[in-house]
């Protein structure tokens, strides 16, 4: 396994934790856990890693798409006009 970036976080945990927020990999450790356990740690979840960072990575890539024409906007809103209140209605009646 090649060396993979991460930023560790150390505490008063029991447990190793992994964390993917914006295409980083956290890794949150009890204090004395040493580096050997954290590596073997990672690389037993690889492909969890990856998979997460290439789901973050495709929806990075979405976010950067063409933003909505003026055209497109006002046809979202005339939906959501539609949609909306009917589920805002059930809801109140629900919760009185």
């Amino acid at each position: 396994m090649r060396s993979m970036e991460y930023r560790l976080i150390r505490s008063r945990r029991r447990t190793l934790g992994l964390e993917i927020k914006n295409a980083q990999v956290i890794v949150r450790a009890p204090m004395r856990t040493g580096k050997a356990e954290i590596e073997a740690f990672l690389k037993k979840h690889e492909g969890w890693i990856a998979e997460k960072l290439s789901i973050q990575s495709r929806q990075l890539s979405e976010a950067q798409s063409e933003p909505l024409s003026n055209a497109e906007i006002a046809e979202l809103k005339e939906r959501a006009k539609l949609y909306f209140p009917p589920v805002v209605a059930k809801y109140a009646s629900l919760m009185g």
